[in-house]
């Protein structure tokens, strides 16, 4: 079968694991690696459509307060209205937009942040960043550095695992522009429609990037957590599987709960996180999955009143 047939089959009933558990752990680890790229890629475009109608028009209003966005290679970036103040502005209740002209970014301004996404203006470009709204991921960011400078932009990387002071940290010694350091910039003006542009592509990325790590990193710590606990847990007279065999089907036991996770995004309960929806679907299918391979490898014997002689 090939991998949108697996993915079917499944999704569609327990049967198909009788077969499914003689695959390579290479094999099904690829699918499983495949269907985590195929979900961060539905999810973030998904999402980034959802919020480039309001992206436009925050930015559209956002740009009316500040005037617009200045580059030159003196000053670096500036806001056309008071350009030497700090300012922030909520732009939806899932981003921000702080701008913080020289070294006026705090470590306490970052603590006050209070969106899951964000963009954060510095002289030497922007900084989008994420939060990890898990609850032990609380103050931990992701960000996405935009340098406006040719030279220093080639040698900026994707930033996980920060937290508010580590971030700060980053903007000052990165992005904050020293006296008398002249930057590789063409001098032009942004406009709202430019701005909404690269937030939504931001955003996209972004998305992209903490689903993968979410879902994978989740994915693979239940996979294996699951899979040292049904090797040890079956009975001693039991025929049971091998621990590789065992990370298979749980591999592929995994694929409707992650399905399922991933849907329930769009239209996310604050009372579960998707984390969770993903934690029950994939318990729930789980018991029925071994149920029915346990039933398979130790059929009912059946007995006979003269076996009692």
């Amino acid at each position: 079968m090939g991998f949108f047939s697996t993915v079917y089959q499944v999704c569609s009933g327990t049967t198909v694991f009788i077969q499914l558990m003689e695959r390579r752990f290479l094999r099904a680890f690829l699918h499983f690696f495949l269907l985590v790229l195929l979900l961060c890629l539905i999810l973030a475009t998904g999402h980034s459509c959802i919020f480039a109608p309001t992206i436009r028009n925050v930015c559209g209003n956002l740009f009316e307060q500040i005037g617009g966005l200045r580059f030159s290679s003196s000053e670096g970036i500036r806001t056309l209205k008071t350009p030497l103040e700090k300012k922030s502005y909520l732009l939806d209740e899932k981003l921000r937009f702080d701008y913080c002209p020289g070294n006026t970014l705090k470590e306490e301004d970052i603590g006050k942040w209070s969106t899951p996404f964000g963009v954060l203006a510095l002289d030497r470009g922007f900084l989008f960043w994420g939060e990890n709204y898990a609850d032990t991921g609380k103050g931990t960011f992701m960000m996405i550095p935009m340098a406006m400078d040719i030279r220093q932009a080639k040698d900026e990387k994707f930033q996980v695992g920060l937290s508010g002071k580590e971030l700060r940290e980053y903007a000052e010694k990165r992005f904050t522009l020293k006296k008398g350091e002249p930057l590789l910039l063409p001098e032009r003006v942004e406009t709202a429609a430019g701005l909404s542009a690269q937030l939504t592509v931001a955003l996209w990325l972004v998305i992209f990037s903490a689903s993968f790590v979410g879902i994978f990193g989740l994915g693979a710590l239940i996979i294996f957590f699951f899979g040292v606990m049904q090797f040890f847990w079956s009975g001693i007279d039991e025929r049971k599987l091998t621990f590789p065999k065992i990370l298979v089907v749980l591999i592929y036991t995994s694929f409707p709960a992650m399905l399922i996770a991933s849907l329930y995004s769009f239209f996310m309960i604050p009372v579960l996180s998707p984390q969770m929806v993903f934690f029950i679907a994939f318990f729930v299918y789980y018991i029925a999955v071994f149920r029915k391979i346990r039933n398979s490898l130790n059929p009912p014997r059946d007995t006979h009143p003269e076996d009692d002689f």
